[in-house]
Formats: structure tokens, sequence, C-alpha cells
């Protein structure tokens, strides 16, 4: 039995998804080494550059385990199904408190581009989370990866 159509898209999704979080961790990491220099780092209470590096790494494992679960389910693989089921329940419980917060606190002295790039990226991993959990969950796309199990 061929994999739907939904599941291919929301392997798509995850992909792009996945793609940008390992982005935006290498620009933390990136973040991290040019801040060693900075002056004002060391006014800081804290060394933020240890606390850019550890976030840097946690996005990059997300992105990467996001990359590793959508090209299992663009090859049927019943673990890719689980793990995405699991990688969206927990993406609905990290991005639906900001992408909330952020509908409803106003940022002050900050461009109204800015704020609609933030709200659509909260938005962008909201819908992601959503279509990937309602097209993993459903009966026939189970069944789908249990017959491409026995086939083999």
């Amino acid at each position: 039995m061929a994999r739907s159509k939904g599941i291919t898209v929301s392997a798509i999704v995850v992909i792009i998804g996945s793609a940008f979080t390992i982005f935006c961790g290498a620009m933390m990491l990136l973040a991290s080494i040019l801040a060693l220099n900075s002056s004002r780092a060391s006014d800081a209470p804290v060394n933020l550059r240890y606390i850019l590096v550890i976030e840097a790494f946690v996005a990059i494992g997300f992105g990467g385990w996001g990359l590793a679960s959508s090209i299992g389910l663009i090859k049927t693989k019943e673990w890719a199904r689980i793990s995405t089921l699991v990688y969206a329940a927990i993406l609905v419980f990290l991005s639906l408190p900001s992408a909330v917060a952020m509908a409803i606190i106003p940022f002050p002295n900050l461009p109204s581009a800015m704020t609609r790039i933030t709200r659509s990226i909260s938005c962008f991993w909201c819908a992601s989370a959503g279509l990937s959990y309602t097209q993993c969950s459903r009966r026939s796309a189970a069944t789908g990866f249990i017959f491409s199990i026995l086939k083999r």
C-alpha cells in the first residue's frame, strides 16, 4: 500500500521546518562565537555564550530528529510515524503557548514587519505540528505503515 498524499505533504513540511531549525541552531552558534569578543557580554550577569551554545545544540538536535523522522515517513517506516507523533506533541506543547502569547502581547518598539514575522513563524510551527499529528494518527495511515512492514 502506497503512502497517502497527506503523509507526503506532512513529511515535506517537517523537512522544511527541520532545515530551518538546524539553520537557526547554526546561527545561534555563530552568535555565541561573535559574543565572545563583545564588550556587552562582559556586562551580563550570566555568561550568555553557554546558554546560546546549549540552545543551539537543542535546536540542532530537534532539527535532526525531525529530519530523520520525515525521511522515515517518506520511506514508510513505522518508527517514523510514532516518532512524528511524539515530535508533533512536543512541538504543540512548546509552540502553542508562544503563538498565543505572540497574538495577545503587544511588542513595544518593534517594527510591525518583525512582529508579523515572529507571529508567522509561531503559526507555522503550530500548523506543522497539527498537520503531522492529524496525518500520522489516522487509522488509514497506521494501516498503510503496517502493510508496508508486512510487504517486506
